[in-house]
């Protein structure tokens, strides 16, 4: 499980400097902003599907053929996809929110329940579209399932700006806690979509013939 780790490190150190410079934007954007909801959610559902980047790279060096050669089992492959998407999630997420508690903190506005409110539900929504797209990529690959991917990921795109669109005027953080109610429900939906999507990926990827 560490060398897959290390070598999806490998490759989203070489193929994928550019989120840091997204980040980095969104980062200034959103500290510039009035409303940062789309700032701070875009950079966090982008970081969730950085993993299908990297299945896209593997698929195209063919390293799926070697891999299967390798002492590793097809759910270990499958399950390091998961992981780098809950690494990236939690480190993009804990940037925006000392970003956000900043911002927050110079306005005199800094409310640590509100702000824990809005980073969480952000961090759950990120578990959405990895959770929606890996399944798909494991079991037709990626340029089979590419329709699936792009209109996985307009769906996703199109919740984000309706949520930007809801919250235009109103605090983000008091819209979450104040009037959603699925305030406490969404971490546990988020972690029983994520739980399904790992199963199905697991059984697919070890479906599928290469």
């Amino acid at each position: 499980m560490k060398g897959l780790l290390l070598k999806d490190w490998y490759l989203a150190r070489t193929h994928c400097r550019a989120f840091l410079l997204i980040l980095f934007v969104f980062a200034i954007v959103s500290a510039y902003s009035e409303n940062n909801v789309f700032p701070v959610l875009y950079p966090i559902i982008l970081s969730s599907i950085l993993p299908v980047t990297l299945v896209s790279y593997d698929e195209r060096s063919k390293w799926q053929f070697y891999a299967d050669t390798m002492p590793y089992k097809r759910r270990d492959i499958v399950s390091v996809k998961y992981l780098v998407m809950l690494i990236c999630l939690l480190f993009t997420t804990l940037i925006m929110g000392a970003v956000s508690a900043v911002k927050l903190l110079m306005e005199r506005n800094l409310e640590l329940s509100e702000l824990a409110a809005f980073i969480g539900t952000a961090l759950m929504l990120g578990i959405l579209p990895a959770s929606l797209m890996l399944p798909v990529i494991f079991k037709f690959g990626v340029e089979r399932g590419r329709i699936a991917y792009y209109a996985a990921l307009g769906v996703v795109f199109a919740c984000v700006f309706g949520f930007t669109y809801v919250s235009r005027n109103t605090e983000p953080a008091e819209l979450l806690t104040d009037t959603f109610p699925f305030r406490f429900a969404l971490p546990v939906a988020a972690l029983l979509i994520l739980g399904v999507s790992w199963l199905l990926s697991v059984k697919f990827y070890e479906k599928r013939e290469l």
